[in-house]
């Protein structure tokens, strides 16, 4: 059962944050609620657990407390199983704002109630089971010994009327009555998520298709047929790839950050490490991958010796906007680099290139009969 333990005044650093808490605080209705609170205050305080220090609910405040620079906060701190404060996050979530993931949190806020329902269902049968056995086995004795047996069969118990409430059932009334919906309401929120979920599953299998329909390129590809199917896939799955260690170095400078503190030693003798990660962390990004290489244009035999793309066949956007505008031309006007300064026509190129590897594969058929006769051909 949850227990509410009071407020506690605590350094905000200590708590345990969600990931994504650092695009939370750039959201423009956090530092609405930033400008709120600086006017008025916290009116309601966020929820900590109590061990670990983990942000429960309250996540908004929390940033918007952070944006305005404050160092230390009371909060309310709670504890519970980890299915309850999970319940608690989504009621909470639920009920003060509005968000992409409503569907999702909903769907799962029904998950929880359905097996708590289920459970105190399962207990609540076995109880009335044991007392409802009780009382028959006493009226059959009393039946017995007044001559009324016969009245008293197992057959006659009433049918029940209509069809039992389902556990989910009552969970969707519940969560409806918390937030002031209806139950239809929560099952279509559900729907949808179940619908999200689905998409997402099929999208993961095909990332290069929505709908049946090809999506845009992941990258630039100067309106020309550069990737396939796979090829889309591998730059996507790079892309997500290089965000996430641009997330866990920018996760690793805030931590230094927070652990050495300001105008400390620590502070100044981690000076040199913070400024390599954040030029790390500058670099990655930096090196996503956002256009087809536009010197090499991923023709085999070019992008082997491409020094642009250091033979990957992609750039990221400096590399890109920095290309002479020559090469940034798109479709019929499509060119490649000569590696002299110059510029050739792409579809030149990809001509001349696909002569030389009929060339290449081609080979000579000799054969000469008895009789002298010789026969020349290719195979």
């Amino acid at each position: 059962m949850i227990r509410w333990l009071g407020t506690k005044k605590v350094k905000l650093a200590t708590i345990v944050l969600p990931g994504g808490f650092a695009k939370r605080k750039k959201e423009q209705h956090v530092r609405d609620l930033a400008a709120s609170i600086e006017r008025g205050g916290v009116i309601s305080l966020p929820v900590v657990q109590d061990k670990p220090r983990k942000l429960v609910a309250g996540g908004d405040r929390l940033a918007a407390l952070m944006l305005n620079k404050v160092m230390s906060h009371e909060v309310r701190i709670v504890r519970g199983t980890a299915q309850e404060l999970e319940e608690l996050m989504l009621e909470e979530n639920l009920l003060r704002r509005r968000s992409d993931d409503y569907a999702a949190m909903t769907k799962r806020l029904v998950e929880l109630r359905t097996g708590d329902i289920e459970a105190a269902d399962r207990a609540e049968v076995v109880a009335e089971e044991a007392a409802g056995r009780a009382i028959i086995e006493r009226f059959l004795e009393e039946a017995v010994d007044d001559g009324l047996l016969v009245a008293a069969t197992a057959n006659d118990e009433p049918a029940p009327v209509g069809r039992p409430k389902t556990a989910k059932g009552k969970a969707r009334e519940q969560i409806a009555k918390e937030t002031g919906k209806t139950p239809e309401a929560i099952r279509q929120a559900e729907k949808r998520a179940v619908a999200k979920e689905r998409k997402a599953a099929e999208q993961e299998q095909n990332p290069f298709t929505d709908a049946g329909e090809p999506l845009a390129p992941p990258v630039e590809t100067y309106g020309l047929p550069l990737l396939t199917a796979e090829d889309a896939y591998q730059v996507v799955m790079a892309q997500a790839a290089l965000e996430k260690v641009e997330g866990f170095l920018n996760k690793a400078l805030a931590s230094v950050a927070n652990h050495a503190g300001a105008d400390s030693l620590a502070a100044r003798i981690c000076n040199d490490v913070m400024a390599a990660l954040g030029k790390l962390a500058v670099d990655v990004r930096a090196a996503y991958p956002r256009a087809v290489c536009a010197a090499c244009k991923l023709i085999p035999a070019r992008r082997a010796k491409c020094k642009a793309c250091a033979s990957t066949g992609f750039v990221g956007v400096t590399e890109w906007l920095n290309a002479p505008d020559e090469l940034r031309l798109g479709g019929d006007q499509a060119k490649v680099s000569d590696g002299k300064g110059g510029f050739i026509p792409y579809a030149r190129e990809v001509a001349k290139e696909e002569k030389a590897a009929e060339r290449k594969t081609e080979r000579k058929l000799r054969v000469e009969l008895d009789d002298g006769t010789v026969f020349e051909g290719g195979a």
